[in-house]
């Protein structure tokens, strides 16, 4: 058989050589030939080349894996995300996966997801070997809700939609009541163990419910305690946190540094306004313990004693910060870490360079045949350094990010992006002045640094003197604070131009024009968002065909 082989390959060679003897020369180059040919075949055939909702962008698993916990299938109608979702491949974080809650309720005239949801949920797709993002919601009609194959795997919608039952437990038809008030009176376990509930537990559903429904941005409110009251969710992730759908991601996953992966049992990521010690809600994230960093939100009594504040009518019930009393919550601890990060950014500033020339969010090169079996999509938003750097991004190219040669530092994932520098100081607040007989009782409530937050928190949040410059980064280590000055590692960027893990439109919603550029790499061509009026209603986004964004 082997003869015959050899023959009949010694008869082609022959014919295509002319020659009697094929040389040894001609069978090392059509060896070298067979053997690339077979490794672009296994590429093309084993790559892994994620569809938007392929599985592939999340790590292998085993049939086990997707075993859902009993608990967890008590909590809601469905949930089928319990599991971890990691990836092998980044050494600093192989070991460590998050999981960014948003609890979701459409206006309660009706609807679905805000017009930009497609923005948010694209741009999320960049960080999906870091990070999921668990949106549960309610009262959504599955005819409005997004196509689940066209997300990325890591945008997980969870339905906590419940079916209503009569006295005889018999479900009235297409009647619905949202689980997520089931969910937050998790927060009076304590009371409800201590049998302490001043309303009862049925009745608190009730009229948490009726809150939410009428005031869905109460949900914010819980933000701190999403640890405790999501758990059932969360077993499988080293870390949980908290964010908002009007935010673009970016690369999420090179952002994060090793050090808030270990070191940090919290990681806010600010805007440079860290004189104001907030842990902020457009992103913060905590480590997983459930024990003890999960049951923090505790000291905050808007929540732990939640009963005593629904026994009253619900429609003077005012608006709690979680931003506030959480923050106090935190800074008062001497026994965690927590790092006030300047990574953020916003459209928020007369200066801002977006107004100017836009931001820009890059999603790379598309996957190709041979696309490594490791790929991961990426999303890099990035604008001009300032207003007069526009045209650095005329001429820069789409992927910039994966240029090895000329920016060698922004693929090289485990160098941190910012350094610190110079020498690390103690930072003051209000109340450390207070405490040490510095500041009169009569000054103290005059000590107001968020205008959001109510008084009784200020002394802790605010900085004497607003003593902390927008580039210093601001840690907690054994009940004291420090900061020190951070910079951007020189050669990781174009020059003129910045980058930063998200990207919050706030100024969008109080009735101003945004210029969002997308660099889509399926066309190389730019998506362009503008006017966006009358607190963004009518906007309507469409990734088809066109691939444009309208916002009118």
């Amino acid at each position: 058989m082997v003869h015959r082989l050899q023959h009949t390959i010694d008869r082609a060679l022959f014919k295509l050589t002319k020659q009697k003897q094929p040389t040894k020369a001609l069978y090392i180059t059509i060896s070298c030939l067979s053997i690339g040919i077979l490794f672009v075949l296994y590429n093309a055939f084993g790559a892994r080349i994620p569809s938007p909702h392929d599985n592939n962008l999340r790590r292998d698993r085993d049939n086990d894996d997707f075993n859902i916990h009993e608990d967890v299938m008590a909590d809601a109608k469905f949930n089928p995300y319990s599991f971890a979702s990691s990836s092998s491949n980044n050494n600093k974080s192989s070991k460590n996966r998050l999981a960014i809650i948003i609890p979701y309720l459409p206006p309660n005239d009706g609807g679905t997801f805000p017009p930009y949801f497609d923005l948010f949920a694209q741009s999320a797709a960049g960080s999906s070997q870091d990070v999921d993002y668990l949106i549960f919601h309610c009262f959504i009609p599955q005819s409005l809700l997004p196509n689940v194959d066209s997300l990325p795997a890591n945008v997980k919608l969870i339905d906590l939609n419940e079916p209503i039952s009569d006295s005889d437990g018999r479900s009235e038809g297409s009647k619905n009541q949202c689980g997520l008030a089931k969910l937050f009176t998790r927060v009076t376990d304590e009371r409800q163990s201590n049998n302490e509930l001043v309303v009862p537990i049925s009745q608190l559903i009730t009229r948490l419910s009726h809150q939410i429904i009428n005031l869905p941005y109460i949900l914010v409110e819980y933000k701190p305690a999403f640890g405790h009251i999501f758990s059932s969710y969360l077993k499988e992730y080293t870390h949980w946190g908290y964010s908002d759908l009007d935010v673009v991601y970016g690369d999420i996953s090179r952002w994060i540094d090793v050090d808030e992966w270990y070191n940090y049992d919290i990681v806010t990521y600010g805007f440079g306004d860290q004189d104001k010690l907030y842990l902020r809600g457009q992103f913060t994230f905590h480590r997983n313990d459930y024990k003890y960093i999960n049951q923090l939100w505790r000291h905050c009594k808007y929540l732990s004693e939640m009963d005593i504040r629904y026994s009253k009518n619900t429609k003077n019930i005012k608006f709690e910060s979680a931003e506030g009393c959480y923050s106090q919550a935190v800074i008062q601890k001497k026994d965690i870490k927590v790092k006030w990060a300047v990574k953020a950014f916003t459209d928020v500033g007369e200066n801002s360079p977006i107004y100017t020339h836009g931001v820009y969010l890059s999603l790379g090169s598309k996957p190709s045949l041979t696309t490594s079996r490791s790929y991961h999509p990426k999303s890099v938003l990035y604008t001009a350094a300032d207003t007069k750097s526009g045209h650095a991004l005329q001429s820069l190219p789409y992927n910039w990010f994966e240029d090895k040669t000329n920016y060698p530092k922004y693929i090289e994932e485990n160098l941190p992006i910012q350094k610190l520098v110079g020498e690390r100081t103690k930072v003051q607040t209000y109340r450390t002045l207070y405490n040490q007989g510095e500041l009169t009782k009569e000054d103290a409530d005059k000590v107001k640094c968020m205008y959001w937050a109510p008084k009784t928190y200020q002394l802790d949040i605010c900085t004497v003197n607003g003593n902390v410059a927008s580039d210093e980064v601001v840690v907690l280590e054994k009940g004291v604070l420090y900061k020190q000055k951070y910079v951007v590692r020189k050669k990781l960027f174009p020059e003129g131009i910045r980058s930063f893990p998200f990207f919050h439109f706030q100024v969008c919603l109080y009735v101003v024009h945004l210029y969002l550029y997308l660099v889509l790499t399926t066309v190389n061509t730019h998506i362009f968002l503008s006017s966006c009026i009358n607190n963004c209603k009518g906007m309507e986004t469409n990734l088809s065909n066109n691939r444009t964004f309208t916002i009118s």
